[in-house]
């Protein structure tokens, strides 16, 4: 929740959230039944293959990183691209999927 409570782009949206009230606590109390990570420990000892990109403007990197840690330290690819950049190496992301399943 860190990563995009504090993200620049949310800047507007978290003034006028704090301005009528609203709190990190409470963002993190609404935003939790649906935050991967908050579930992320069912995912230790599974078969999960992550792919992350290390400059995403969208998701940052310090959120995969703490996705990755919560879920055990699954196998993780990093790409230097950004969110949108990703999407040019969908087929070596589909390559690496197919061979983490195949494996």
């Amino acid at each position: 929740m860190d990563g995009y409570y504090d993200h620049p782009q949310g800047q507007g949206i978290r003034f006028l959230y704090e301005f009528m009230g609203g709190t990190r606590e409470k963002a993190q109390e609404m935003v939790a039944p649906v935050d991967p990570i908050t579930r992320a420990d069912r995912l230790k000892g599974k078969k999960v293959l992550m792919i992350a990109a290390k400059r995403d403007e969208i998701v940052p990197a310090k959120m995969a990183e703490a996705l990755w840690k919560a879920a055990g330290e699954p196998k993780i690819i990093w790409w230097d691209t950004t969110h949108y950049g990703a999407a040019l190496s969908l087929a070596e992301g589909l390559a690496h999927v197919v061979k983490h399943f195949k494996d």
